[in-house]
């Protein structure tokens, strides 16, 4: 659950102020209120520790990390991954 905050904050500019009213917000009114800033992105790499390639999708609304995935990688995401890893 995540917490929804109106422009109901004294205080600084800086992060320092208070919030004095917030509601909780569920995942999907996230979803529905804020669809147009979501993404879907995919990432491949290989992971050092594990010695394997790893491939997933996440889906984002900016650094936020709704959900995540694990995808099958194609044979070049998988040589891409390797030559680069």
């Amino acid at each position: 659950m995540l917490l929804h905050c109106r422009r109901c904050m004294e205080g600084g500019e800086k992060g320092d102020g208070q919030i004095h009213s917030a509601n909780a917000l569920d995942l999907a009114t996230l979803r529905k209120e804020f669809a147009a800033d979501i993404q879907w992105l995919r990432s491949v790499s290989w992971d050092d520790r594990l010695q394997r390639v790893l491939a997933r999708e996440e889906e984002r609304l900016g650094a936020l990390v709704l959900a995540t995935r694990q995808i099958n990688p194609s044979a070049e995401e998988v040589t891409a991954a390797l030559l680069g890893g």
